[in-house]
């Protein structure tokens, strides 16, 4: 599943909030694209989402990833998920879409269970909004984000999890301000909207957003945050 893009520097964060989410819904696969520079995040079930792979930065290839007796181009969803989890998730070729029915990732196995009030599935997100298409159908592209995390979909689930997205300047001076925004993506689709009291953190610099969801951080030496 795939909406429109947007490509914050940091990883993308759930609040559990909003409306109940949809099975993802596969489609024929794009052609092959070019490697490109992504990161890959994969949280586990409400209320807690712990972290099962934290933000993970790949660089896809032509390689194609091959399971369950299919078998679709490196350079999608698919591609950064294997390679990200180094092959640790798993997924029922369906022929008929083309695409993978996504399993299990990191052990942790949601199969569809038809007729049932209350089915959990991974719910795939691609910059900030819930994919429209499955993991090989979806062909990424440099500056991507992609998260994987436990939806549902029945008449007795939860309420869906909104993401949280954080933006920042890909690169700043040391000791000098930086200018951090973080925004929720909510599940039911729409705009993203400013975050209030979120805390942003990251070695040793810290603060809590204003009522525009944006907070002021500085770094003491150089480095990746």
């Amino acid at each position: 599943r795939s909406r429109r893009p947007f490509r914050p520097l940091c990883g993308l964060i759930l609040l559990a909030l909003v409306s109940a989410a949809s099975p993802a819904v596969a489609e024929t696969p794009p052609a092959p694209g070019a490697p490109a520079e992504v990161t890959v995040r994969v949280v586990g079930a409400a209320p807690t989402f712990p972290t099962l792979l934290v933000l993970t930065a790949v660089t896809t290839t032509t390689n194609p990833v091959v399971k369950d007796g299919g078998s679709c181009s490196g350079t999608t969803a698919a591609g950064a998920l294997e390679l990200a989890t180094k092959g640790n998730w798993e997924g029922h070729w369906n022929t008929g879409f083309g695409d993978y029915e996504l399993i299990s990732i990191d052990g942790q196995a949601y199969p569809f269970e038809p007729g049932a009030s209350k089915n959990y599935f991974w719910d795939f997100w691609l910059n900030g909004e819930e994919s429209t298409k499955g993991i090989c159908g979806s062909q990424v592209h440099s500056g991507d984000q992609l998260l994987f995390f436990p939806g549902c979909f029945g008449p007795e689930c939860p309420p869906a999890p909104n993401v949280l997205g954080v933006e920042a300047p890909t690169a700043a001076e040391v000791a000098s301000p930086v200018p951090v925004t973080v925004v929720s993506h909510p599940s039911a689709g729409g705009e993203p909207v400013p975050v209030a009291g979120a805390s942003v953190s990251s070695e040793g610099a810290s603060g809590t957003t204003d009522s525009g969801g944006h907070v002021t951080l500085a770094f003491g030496h150089a480095g990746r945050f």
